[in-house]
């Protein structure tokens, strides 16, 4: 709310107010996500994303950009770097019955879909930015060990999992959001990485 009033007043104000938002708007347990459009969820990560985006629609001086975010994958942060080192020590299995849907995106098109929106004057709204194939948290966790070329783990189980995350891990890892990408579709936009294992190979220097 500070950041919008703020450059609401600015004699200068910028042309585009891009805003990152999560697809865990849809709530823990949305599903499979036909677009932008489905309702929002009652729980508190999705609660905090509809005031967030309320805010951000204020702005009233230029093109508002509303990004929600997937999981986005780097090795340098977030749940692909926390997934690496068990993975590698041959302990990384499914998190809870690993039907949850996980959507991705890698970071390389992050950064790109984010110019895309920002350069283009004709885009303004709400944007899905996760890759348009979502995959399971079994399907996932089978990946990146084929990847690695590591067996896959033991699977944790949920009760173990909300024990060593708590709260966080009801609306994290086994929250179950398959969000389509369908603005973004609609705009012509170019994926690089459609294929999760292609994907996982280029962030982690495994090309064979």
């Amino acid at each position: 709310e500070l950041i919008v009033k703020t450059l609401n007043h600015l004699q200068k104000p910028p042309k585009v107010f891009l805003s990152t938002s999560a697809v865990g708007i849809y709530g823990s347990q949305a599903g499979l996500v036909s677009d932008e459009s489905a309702s929002c969820g009652d729980d508190f990560l999705a609660q905090v994303c509809v005031d967030w985006e309320k805010r951000a629609h204020e702005y009233q001086k230029g093109r508002v950009l509303i990004a929600r975010l997937g999981v986005v994958l780097s090795p340098q942060g977030g749940m692909l770097k926390k997934m690496l080192l068990p993975m590698k020590l041959g302990l990384g299995g499914q998190i809870g019955s690993g039907e949850q849907q996980v959507s991705w995106i890698a970071i390389d098109d992050l950064i790109y879909t984010f110019y895309h929106l920002i350069t283009n004057p004709s885009l303004s709204g709400t944007f899905n930015v996760t890759s348009p194939q979502q995959v399971s948290q079994r399907e996932f966790t089978a990946t990146l060990a084929r990847v690695l070329k590591r067996p896959k783990g033991l699977a944790l189980p949920k009760k173990l999992v909300k024990l060593i995350w708590g709260e966080m891990a009801e609306a994290t890892l086994l929250s179950s959001i398959g969000a389509n990408p369908k603005a973004l579709k609609r705009a012509s936009h170019q994926f690089y990485f459609l294929n999760l294992e292609k994907a996982l190979r280029h962030l982690l220097g495994r090309s064979h």
